[in-house]
Parts: C-alpha cells; sequence; structure tokens
C-alpha cells in the first residue's frame, strides 16, 4: 500500500446464526465497527499496525489477524553536494524513508552501489523510519 491509500479488510467466517463482529486495531477495540468489512486510509506511514477480526457466538469466539504493509517512502532526500576534491572536512549528505517493515536505503555514487559503508551511518529515528547519512571525506 502507499500513503494516503484506503485499504479494506474483510472478515470471512461461518457458524451462527447469531454472530457478533468487532474489530480491533493494535489490541484496542474500535469503536462502531461492527460489519464484516473495514475500510482504513493510509495516511500514518510510521505503523505496522495489526487489525484484528472478532468473531464470536454462543458457542465461542474466533479471531483472524492482518497486519498492514506499507510501500517505503522517501521523506527526506538527498540533496546535491559539491564536494572539493580531497577536502578534509568532506560532506555529508542525509536520506530518510519511511515504511512497514522499516526499509533500507542503499547509496550509489556514480551508479555503482557504495560498498566501503565506513563513512555511512545509519539509524532508525523512530519507528519504522530509517535515516541514513554518508560522509564524503577526501573525496575522489
Amino acid at each position: 500500500l502507499n500513503v494516503s491509500e484506503n485499504v479494506t479488510f474483510t472478515c470471512e467466517f461461518s457458524g451462527g446464526p447469531d454472530n457478533e463482529i468487532k474489530w480491533l486495531k493494535d489490541g484496542t477495540e474500535l469503536a462502531n465497527e461492527t460489519s464484516r468489512t473495514l475500510l482504513v486510509n493510509v495516511d500514518d506511514v510510521n505503523k505496522g499496525d495489526v487489525y484484528t477480526c472478532v468473531i464470536s457466538n454462543a458457542a465461542g469466539n474466533g479471531t483472524g489477524d492482518s497486519v498492514l504493509y506499507v510501500n517505503p517512502i522517501i521523506t527526506k532526500h538527498p540533496s546535491d553536494t559539491e564536494i572539493t576534491y580531497k577536502d578534509p572536512t568532506g560532506g555529508l549528505i542525509c536520506c530518510e524513508a519511511q515504511g512497514f517493515p522499516t526499509p533500507n536505503i542503499t547509496w550509489y555514487q556514480n551508479g555503482t552501489v557504495l560498498t566501503d559503508m565506513a563513512n555511512v551511518t545509519e539509524l532508525e529515528s523512530k519507528p519504522y523510519t530509517r535515516t541514513s547519512t554518508v560522509n564524503f571525506i577526501n573525496a575522489i
């Protein structure tokens, strides 16, 4: 899924006749959600939310879970940076991406994947967000 798209979860079950349906999001009941379908707008990419359908009747209950996966998006694009030949201070380039699961960031220089990762710093700055910075020290 992409950010700002809608997803519909459908709860398929058999049995009855007096089935009751409720939906949970990360273990918390969603108020007034009692139909077989649940419409969700993907407006928060910082979540890998788990949606659970709970069916119950006099004989007992059953549950089914779905995890909401969100396609990665770049939230902070690297900018063009001019680095002077063999400049001892180098130059920093930063990129940030969000999604679920947390996306990986791969750096390229002149179309080739950077294999010397000694100057690359990565961290999860917040849930499901990866920030990656590359420092070109003594750039050629």
